[in-house]
């Protein structure tokens, strides 16, 4: 079979599986055979076929809101559309060549392609006749997603105190370019009195916190307070605290990603719905561990829960060691891989207090943020809900 220009080329270890819901067995054999062909893995919608979580992987939900493509059939499209998904980008729907003169499983609806249509079907291709035009559709929506969409980080620290609220800040804010700062700990000091920002008028997630369905980035931006081109959700102060559901920090992740910026998200080490929604969307989860023996074994705890829920993780070790303790060892003692070191931040407990916080050409902080922006797992960020419909005319 041919392949389009690049499909040679490999493809990263982390990249996005294709996620395919087709009954239609010669269909799936079609599709499994390109996707093979371009290095691409797939996985297969009849084992996630809840929408709501499991303890065993993924949803179907989640698939369908984080995986960059999307290939249906006609059956496929059916049950995602009651099954409640919603309309997105990166969606190629597959037809049978033959379909009439052959035994189907289920009797094909002549108006099965609305089905298509509500969800936002990019492409339609007849196989195995547009096996070729299939991948060159392919190759198409992964270099866009790539390309275009917004990245995730989600960062969390071994231990009270470790630093990881300081360093999501300083991702947000070393980025240089649109971002978005997630506050997901109520229980902590609160990323707006970080910025020295808790007076600033602007929604707090008392406000969205029951959001459900999607939200225009533009909107959102324009009504969060921002330092600079940091905006940033926070937890409203001197009142009940109201956390973020699952569905909403999902709607706000979308948002960031059809725009294009980078989402940073704070998350308690205790884990909940939320830390668990943010490590799902992250490119990247980050743990921000001193170097001490105490922070290592409680590391420990915190990368037990967070690997499986995570894409890819690592951790940065916060200096210096008074034992001598070295960030190798500790990368060792955790089983993951270390992102970056990070030295003490001079006079910061003084900045904080009178200013906010502001990152020096020199600041440890700084460094830190820019290995960690650089970070691999960066350069490949996920698709999101949103996008037109090839098939749009046909409604």
């Amino acid at each position: 079979m041919p392949k389009p220009p690049g499909a040679d080329q490999p493809h990263p270890a982390h990249a996005e599986p294709v996620l395919a819901h087709i009954r239609d067995p010669e269909l799936l054999a079609s599709t499994r055979r390109i996707t093979a062909s371009l290095g691409l893995g797939i996985v297969e919608a009849n084992q996630h076929e809840a929408p709501a979580s499991t303890s065993d992987g993924p949803s179907l939900r989640k698939l369908w809101e984080t995986t960059p493509l999307v290939i249906l059939d006609d059956v496929g499209a059916r049950r995602c559309r009651e099954s409640g998904l919603g309309r997105r980008s990166g969606i190629i729907s597959v037809v049978a060549r033959s379909a009439t003169a052959r035994p189907s499983l289920e009797s094909p609806r002549p108006d099965a392609w609305r089905d298509h249509v509500v969800l936002g079907t990019e492409h339609v291709f007849e196989l195995p006749d547009d096996e070729h035009a299939m991948m060159q559709a392919i190759s198409s929506i992964r270099a866009r997603s790539s390309a275009n969409r917004g990245r995730t980080i989600a960062v969390t620290g071994a231990c009270g105190g470790a630093g990881a609220t300081v360093l999501a800040a300083s991702l947000a804010l070393a980025h240089g370019h649109d971002s978005l700062l997630i506050d997901l700990d109520g229980h902590g000091c609160g990323i707006d009195l970080l910025l020295a920002a808790e007076n600033d008028p602007g929604p707090r997630w008392h406000d969205i916190a029951a959001i459900t369905s999607s939200i225009a980035p533009g909107a959102l931006w324009s009504a969060l307070p921002a330092r600079g081109s940091t905006a940033f959700l926070a937890h409203q102060r001197g009142s009940r605290l109201t956390p973020p559901s699952a569905r909403a920090l999902q709607t706000i992740l979308a948002a960031s990603r059809d725009s294009g910026r980078l989402a940073v998200c704070d998350m308690p080490r205790t884990g909940g719905d939320a830390a668990e929604t943010a490590c799902a969307a992250a490119d990247l989860t980050i743990i921000v561990v001193p170097a001490n023996l105490r922070a290592c074994a409680a590391a420990q705890k915190v990368m037990r829960w967070a690997r499986p829920r995570s894409r890819d993780i690592g951790i940065i070790v916060r200096g210096p060691a008074a034992s001598g303790l070295g960030a190798t060892t500790i990368s060792q003692a955790c089983d993951a891989r270390l992102i970056a070191t990070m030295r003490p931040e001079p006079r910061l407990d003084h900045r904080l207090d009178t200013g906010g916080l502001r990152l020096p050409v020199r600041s440890p902080l700084r460094k830190a943020a820019i290995e960690v922006l650089a970070h691999p797992s960066l350069a490949h960020p996920v698709i999101a809900q949103g996008g037109t419909s090839a098939m749009d005319g046909a409604a």
